[in-house]
C-alpha cells in the first residue's frame, strides 16, 4: 500500500477523469497489500473508511461489511473511480427528473472491477452479500475534505439530507450534528422494477 501512496504522490500530470482512470488501470491488483489498512466501521450498519492520501487526488480504502450500503448520494464538483479489491459491490444509479428520483441501472463489480463515478452522478454503493465483506479503493478528484453540503436521499420517505462538517460517511445517521438540514417530501422514488 505504501508503494501505491508514493505513486499517487508522484503523479505529475493534470488530473482528469481519463488520466485518473489510466493511472488506476496500470496498477496490478496483486501488488496492493491492503489488509493492515482496513478500518472497522464506527457504527453498526455503516462502512469503515481509511483515507490514505489526499494529494494530488484522494485515495480511500473502504470496508463494506456484509449487507452494508451507502445512502443514495449526489457527487457534485468531483469525479472518481471505485476499484473492488475483495468481494463484490453493486453500483445503483439514479437520475432526478421532475421531483422523481428514478432508479435506472444496477451494475455489479467483482474483484478488479472498476466503477466510474463521473461528476454529477447520483448513486449508491452496496455490498449485497449476506456473508462476505467487500473491500474497495476509492479515488476522487478533488479530494473530499468534508461531506459538508453533500445531498443524500432517503428512498423510504422522500427526505433529502444535507450533510454537515461532522458527517463521517454518506449515510443516514442519528449522530448529533450529522445533518445541516433535512428536506421533507422532497421527491418520489421510482424503482427500476417500476420503470
Amino acid at each position: 500500500m505504501k508503494e501505491l501512496i508514493e505513486k499517487i504522490k508522484s503523479f505529475e500530470i493534470d488530473v482528469n477523469f481519463n488520466t485518473l482512470g489510466e493511472f488506476i488501470k496500470a496498477i496490478h491488483i496483486d501488488s496492493i497489500n491492503y489488509h493492515a489498512f482496513i478500518n472497522a466501521p464506527e457504527n453498526i450498519g455503516d462502512y469503515g473508511r481509511n483515507i490514505l492520501t489526499v494529494d494530488p487526488f484522494e485515495c480511500i480504502l473502504i470496508n463494506w461489511p456484509a449487507g452494508v450500503e451507502s445512502a443514495v448520494h449526489h457527487h457534485k464538483g468531483l469525479f472518481g473511480y471505485v476499484w473492488v479489491l475483495e468481494g463484490e459491490l453493486d453500483n445503483v444509479s439514479y437520475k432526478f427528473d421532475n421531483n422523481k428520483l428514478l432508479e435506472y441501472s444496477i451494475d455489479r463489480y467483482e474483484r478488479d472491477g472498476l466503477t466510474p463515478e463521473p461528476d454529477g452522478i447520483i448513486h449508491k454503493l452496496r455490498n449485497n452479500s449476506k456473508t462476505k465483506r467487500a473491500i474497495t479503493l476509492h479515488f476522487y478528484y478533488p479530494a473530499i475534505h468534508s461531506f459538508e453540503g453533500m445531498k443524500i436521499f432517503n428512498l423510504e420517505n422522500g427526505q433529502v439530507g444535507i450533510l454537515s462538517k461532522q458527517a463521517k460517511t454518506a449515510n443516514w445517521s442519528l449522530n448529533t450534528g450529522h445533518f445541516k438540514e433535512i428536506l421533507e417530501n422532497a421527491f418520489e422514488f421510482v424503482s427500476l422494477k417500476k420503470t
